[in-house]
């Protein structure tokens, strides 16, 4: 399948991606230590040494924040959906990337830094791009203001999906018609909008 892009909300009553973090890490801990593949030495060495991830994640490095949450999100087991609902499209980053040229030429600095969150990822540790040990996986949020930011900043320049599939060429236009799905699917809802990028 390669490299996917893909939205998730997060389940009632949590709100917050760190929420869950911090509410599941004592479970994920017990879980990692006794993954048998893929383990990760820094991740490991960390999780060893220390279980009070909640407390002591403001001193914690950015890096092994955002591994430790990719790890979490990616591999992780909530197959039955319980604390985050994929939705919306998962493709490959490049319908979206498409489409990157048409946010750039509007100069808009907002849109831009939000649009360029969908691949670059966003820290949990400090809202500064995901900064993982190797970024094979890459983990975002936005919040619901900044979702309802997004739509409003896309509307100005590309006012809805049928203006987009009118306007423009089918492979330029794909990424904005992508999200602006997104966003009409996400109205209403008020925790935060994940984003996983690998």
């Amino acid at each position: 399948m390669g490299k996917r892009l893909s939205f998730y909300k997060i389940n009632p009553p949590y709100s917050h991606l760190k929420e869950v973090v911090f509410e599941r890490f004592d479970d994920f801990r017990k879980w990692y230590l006794e993954y048998p593949n893929e383990i990760n030495i820094n991740i490991l060495k960390y999780i060893e040494n220390d279980n009070l991830f909640k407390i002591n994640f403001d001193m914690l490095d950015q890096q092994i924040v955002d591994e430790i949450v990719s790890c979490f999100l990616g591999l992780f087991d909530d197959s039955e959906n319980i604390f985050f609902k994929p939705f919306g499209p998962d493709v490959h980053p490049k319908k979206f990337t498409s489409s990157t040229n048409l946010v750039l030429e509007t100069k808009d600095t907002t849109l831009i830094g939000l649009w360029k969150i969908l691949f670059n990822g966003r820290s949990l540790k400090d809202g500064k791009y995901f900064n993982g040990y190797n970024n094979d996986f890459k983990i975002g949020f936005l919040s619901n203001i900044e979702c309802d930011q997004f739509k409003e900043i896309m509307a100005k320049y590309f006012i809805n999906i049928e203006y987009v599939k009118n306007n423009f060429k089918e492979e330029e236009g794909l990424g904005i018609v992508l999200l602006l799905t997104v966003l009409n699917e996400i109205m209403g809802y008020e925790g935060e909008l994940i984003i996983s990028i690998g």
